[in-house]
């Protein structure tokens, strides 16, 4: 699919949510059986159009944490004493 006329347009929060979530729910209870995985997905929002390179989770971890202790050093500079 994509952004043809002849799709339909998505729905706004939350309705989009509502329409999908059992759908969801049911993909990952039974995420083990081979007949889901045809059909599972993994929705995304908006933010998709910002992605623009694949991270090893490992990597992500890393930066968040390494942000992490950055921001703690700056807060820690800034107190008296």
């Amino acid at each position: 699919m994509g952004e043809g006329p002849e799709n339909p347009k998505p729905l706004g929060m939350p309705l989009q949510g509502m329409v999908t979530a059992d759908a969801i729910s049911r993909t990952s209870r039974y995420a083990g059986v081979a007949e889901t995985q045809r059909v599972a997905f993994n929705p995304v929002g908006q933010v998709v159009g910002m992605l623009k390179e694949r991270k090893a989770v490992r990597d992500v971890i890393y930066e968040i944490a390494e942000g992490y202790v950055e921001a703690t050093e700056r807060l820690q500079g800034l107190q008296p004493g």
